[in-house]
């Protein structure tokens, strides 16, 4: 993979544009992530995050609350997740999917309730149906009282 190398050679340069580095740190955070490299990823994603205005920024809050919750490190995605939300961001769907990653987050700790309201507020105040957002919190919110339901009736038996 020549991301890293390509980006060190873009970052050195002098009088970069605040554009081409955003998109080159975001680059590079993705290549790390997808090489497994979390904390070389989270160091980039931080930077790039840091302007929640931009579609990279709102992306990046994002991964950060992912790796967050795959390191199982629910605490800190829940805080990812709440400091995206306070921080006004026009990119919703990057916010939308930081809340059904919460949900995921609560159904991990055992908090079946928390997720499931998580996941109903996503579906209550998510206007736009063509995006997938709606069909995956659908989805998940289905995949929680179903196996609430097999949980009861084991439970029963």
């Amino acid at each position: 993979d020549q991301i890293p190398v390509i980006a060190a050679n873009i970052l050195s340069t002098e009088k970069l544009s605040p554009e081409l580095e955003r998109e080159t740190r975001f680059k590079l955070a993705k290549a790390n992530y997808r090489s497994k490299k979390y904390d070389d990823a989270l160091i980039e994603f931080s930077k790039v995050a840091q302007n929640l205005k931009t579609i990279e920024g709102a992306e990046s809050k994002y991964m950060k609350a992912l790796i967050y919750f795959e390191r199982g490190e629910y605490n800190r995605t829940e805080n990812e997740v709440f400091s995206f939300a306070e921080n006004n961001t026009p990119h919703q769907y990057w916010l939308a999917k930081s809340f059904i990653l919460l949900a995921d987050s609560y159904a991990a700790q055992n908090d079946f309730f928390q997720a499931k309201a998580t996941l109903q507020s996503v579906l209550d105040g998510y206007s736009n149906t063509t995006d997938g957002i709606i069909d995956e919190a659908t989805t998940k919110l289905n995949q929680l009282v179903k196996s609430e339901k097999e949980r009861q009736s084991v439970k029963q038996d």
